[in-house]
C-alpha cells in the first residue's frame, strides 16, 4: 500500500486473495484496479484471504477477498469457497472501524468506540462465523492481535485478555486464568495473569505464540505456546531500557 492509498498485491493468487479478478499468481506487485479511484486506509492478510479498509465521506467500508471457506471474508451469510474481486463485509455498516486484522482463517475489526468484531473460524467451537460478530462485553479495547487459533485484546487500562488458544496452552500461569463468562454463546474472554503492576502498551500474535510490551521500563514480555513446545507463563526476554515500540496501525 502506498501513502497515496493505492494498493498493490503479489504472490499466490490461487484463492483470489490478490484481488485481481482471477486466480492467477503474480511474482511482482500489481495494482488492484478495483480500488483505483479510492483511498485504501489499511490492509490485512490471512493465510489465503485479504481485507481492505476504506474511509470516506460515505462511511467506513471493509472489503474481503480470497478464500472464504470458514466465513473469513464476512461478505455472505453462508460460507463461500473463494472470491477474486473485493466484496463489502456485512455487519459493519454502523461501526467506525479503526483497525482490521487477519490471520489464518480468522478476521477481526476494532471500532473507534473500543468494540471488537470477529468472523471466520470460531474461537469457541468448530463452527464458522460468516458475518462480523460483535463481542458483547463491557470492556473497551485499544488494540487487538490475531493468531491462528487465538486473539489478544488490550484494554485502555493496559490489561490483556485472550480469546481461544487453550488447546495449545494458556497464555499465563496454569489454572489461574480469569474467565469472563457470557450466556450468549459467544467466545469467552480470559484475562492474562502474571502482569500485575505492569501497564501493557502493545500486543502482537503469531500463529501459535504472542508477545507483550510493557510501558514502565520498556521491557518486552514474551509468551510462547504451541503443539511442540508449550510455555504457559509470561517470560521476561529483555531488560534493555532502550527498547521502544512502534505502532503498526
Amino acid at each position: 500500500m502506498l501513502d497515496s492509498g493505492r494498493l498493490f498485491t503479489c504472490g499466490d493468487g490461487s484463492f483470489g486473495q490478490l484481488g485481481h479478478g482471477d486466480y492467477q499468481s503474480c511474482s511482482s506487485p500489481m495494482e488492484v484496479s478495483f480500488f483505483n479511484s479510492r483511498h485504501v486506509e489499511q490492509i490485512a492478510c490471512g493465510m489465503r484471504h485479504s481485507l481492505v479498509l476504506l474511509k470516506g465521506n460515505l462511511g467506513d467500508k471493509v472489503f474481503g477477498f480470497g478464500s472464504g471457506k470458514r466465513g473469513q471474508l464476512g461478505v455472505y451469510e453462508d460460507k463461500v469457497k473463494s472470491v477474486s474481486i473485493p466484496k463489502t463485509c456485512s455487519g459493519l455498516e454502523h461501526a467506525e472501524v479503526v483497525a482490521i486484522l487477519a490471520n489464518g482463517d480468522q478476521s477481526a475489526a476494532l471500532s473507534a468506540s473500543g468494540q471488537l468484531y470477529t468472523w471466520g473460524k470460531s474461537f469457541s467451537s468448530s463452527s464458522n462465523v460468516c458475518i462480523p460478530q460483535l463481542l458483547r462485553v463491557s470492556l473497551s479495547f485499544e488494540q487487538a492481535a490475531l493468531g491462528w487459533n487465538h486473539a489478544l485484546v488490550l484494554t485502555s487500562e493496559g490489561e490483556v485478555f485472550m480469546l481461544g488458544g487453550s488447546h495449545h496452552g494458556v497464555l499465563s500461569e496454569p489454572q489461574k486464568m480469569t474467565h469472563l463468562h457470557n450466556t450468549s454463546g459467544e467466545p469467552n474472554l480470559s484475562k492474562v495473569t502474571g502482569l500485575d503492576g505492569k501497564k501493557v502498551v502493545q500486543i502482537a500474535a503469531g500463529a501459535e505464540h504472542s508477545a507483550i510490551l510493557t510501558g514502565r521500563s520498556n521491557q518486552a514480555k514474551y509468551v510462547k505456546f504451541g503443539s511442540r513446545t508449550v510455555l504457559s507463563y509470561v517470560v521476561l526476554i529483555s531488560h534493555d531500557h532502550h527498547l521502544r515500540a512502534k505502532q503498526t496501525y
